[in-house]
C-alpha cells in the first residue's frame, strides 16, 4: 500500500495515544492553562491549531531513517517535534483526550484511496455534538489559502474510504461503522453515577417504609 506502512496490531495501535502522560498534561496546560477544563469548541480548536503550528512534517525515513517508524506522543514532544501524518494524528488524539474529550468521541483512523494510498487523519464526532468530521491533523482549524480564510481545508480527506479506527480504548478494523456507531457506551463516570442515584432511592425507600411502619404503630398503639 503506497504512503504510509499499514497500522500496527490492536494493542500495539492502543498504546500509542497517551492521554495521561505528564508530557501531554505539560504540554496542554502551555497550551490551555492549569485544569481541570470544560471542552468547547474554542479549547478544541486551540489544540489542534498547537499541532499543526508546532510539529513539522518529516517522514519515517528523513527522521528515523525507516519506511515505518511511529513515534509516542510524549516523544514527538521531547524531541525535534516533527513527524509524519501519524505522528500528528496519534499527539492530537492524545492531547484531545486529555483535554477531555471522551474516547468515543475521536479517533485516529486509517483510510484508503482509490489508488491504494494510505493516509492517517482524525475522525470525530463531538465538536458538531453527533455529525462526523474528518480533520487534517497538519492544518490549523483556519488555514489560509492565498487571502482568504477557509474552514474547507479538511475536504481533501472525504477521497480516503476509512478501513481503521482506534484509541486508547476502542479499535475498529475494516469499513467504519459510520451509521452503525453506538456513541454512548457506559463509561466509569456514567456507571458510579447510576450506583449512586441507586443508592439515594434505595435510602429514600428504606425511609419512607420506616416512616410508614412508624405511623401504622403509633395507630396501633
Amino acid at each position: 500500500m503506497a504512503g504510509h506502512a499499514w497500522p500496527k496490531t490492536e494493542p500495539e495501535s492502543r498504546s500509542f495515544v497517551t492521554p495521561e502522560c505528564p508530557l501531554i498534561t505539560e504540554c496542554l496546560q502551555g497550551i490551555l492553562g492549569d485544569p481541570p477544563y470544560e471542552p468547547s469548541r474554542d479549547g478544541f480548536d486551540r489544540v489542534r491549531n498547537w499541532v499543526a503550528h508546532n510539529v513539522e512534517y518529516q517522514t519515517d525515513q528523513e527522521r528515523a531513517g525507516e519506511d515505518d517508524d511511529w513515534q509516542m506522543p510524549q516523544d514527538t514532544l521531547l524531541n525535534t517535534r516533527v513527524g509524519d501524518c501519524e505522528d500528528f494524528s496519534l499527539l492530537l488524539r492524545s492531547l484531545l483526550r486529555g483535554y477531555g474529550i471522551g474516547a468515543e468521541r475521536v479517533f485516529v483512523a486509517f483510510g484508503v484511496d482509490r489508488r491504494g494510498n494510505a493516509h492517517a487523519f482524525i475522525i470525530e464526532h463531538w465538536y458538531l455534538d453527533g455529525e462526523w468530521r474528518v480533520i487534517e491533523p497538519q492544518d490549523s482549524a483556519q488555514a489560509r489559502q492565498g487571502f482568504f480564510w477557509s474552514r474547507s481545508v479538511d475536504s481533501r480527506l472525504e477521497r480516503y474510504e476509512v478501513v481503521l479506527a482506534f484509541n486508547d480504548v476502542y479499535h475498529y478494523e475494516g469499513p467504519f461503522p459510520w451509521d452503525d456507531y453506538e456513541p454512548n457506551p457506559l463509561t466509569l463516570s456514567d456507571i458510579f453515577g447510576a450506583a449512586g442515584n441507586a443508592a439515594r432511592r434505595v435510602s429514600e425507600l428504606a425511609g419512607y417504609l420506616l416512616g410508614f411502619f412508624s405511623n401504622q404503630d403509633t395507630e396501633s398503639a
